[in-house]
């Protein structure tokens, strides 16, 4: 079962890159310890009334859920006809031209080593969104130290594509210091002055390719 799963997730990670080089689809990620789930559905709660938008479902955060967001399959990963039904979709939508998300937001989630660069050999955000991480961040005991932690959401800061943008919690010093050496350009939100958006007023506009103001 193990070697048979390790066969799917290569397979699904080969379609979900087949499948974005087709459709090209604008990335939001979503990352940090707490709150990524809320920021996702209030980000689509707003751009679906003007894009056609995918978000991923709440148990498929991980490496291998986000190939099935990319894809689209509504199939879970729970038995081999899921396995297979999965693959089938994912075939059909590369092979066969099919009305596609021009905007997918991604919730990920670490919940192990290996987890995020998994994620981004699939994904370069044009969108990042990063939410508190704090002292000591959910699942921390499986990466050994914060510092193991923050290696690994590092790569996904150095990942977003050079005209992208980060939107990040500026009250949480451990994303500011993660982000105090990029060169992407930065929105930074939170409850104090100075920042570019404070407490509730944070409002971002968009239209069909980039952001129109902020």
């Amino acid at each position: 079962m193990t070697f048979l799963k390790q066969l799917v997730k290569k397979t699904l990670r080969y379609e979900a890159r087949l499948v974005l080089k087709k459709y090209k689809p604008k990335i939001i990620a979503i990352t940090g310890s707490v709150g990524k789930t809320l920021t996702k559905e209030a980000v689509y709660l707003v751009l679906s009334k003007k894009f056609f938008i995918r978000k991923n479902e709440k148990s498929f955060t991980a490496e291998l859920g986000v190939s099935l967001a990319i894809i689209g399959s509504p199939y879970g990963l729970s038995t081999y006809i899921d396995f297979v039904q999965a693959l089938i979709f994912g075939l059909k939508i590369i092979l066969f031209r099919t009305k596609y998300p021009e905007w997918l937001i991604l919730e990920i989630d670490a919940d192990k080593p290996g987890d995020l660069t998994q994620v981004n050999s699939l994904i370069s955000p044009d969108i990042l969104i990063m939410n508190t991480v704090g002292e000591v961040p959910s699942h921390i005991e499986v990466f050994g130290s914060l510092d193991g932690f923050l290696s690994e959401s590092k790569s996904i800061i150095e990942n977003v594509k050079k005209d992208g943008v980060i939107i990040y919690n500026a009250d949480d010093h451990v994303v500011s210091n993660l982000l105090k050496d990029t060169s992407h350009r930065k929105i930074s939100c939170g409850t104090s002055d100075g920042f570019d958006t404070e407490g509730s007023e944070f409002a971002i506009l968009y239209s069909k390719d980039k952001i129109d103001s902020i």
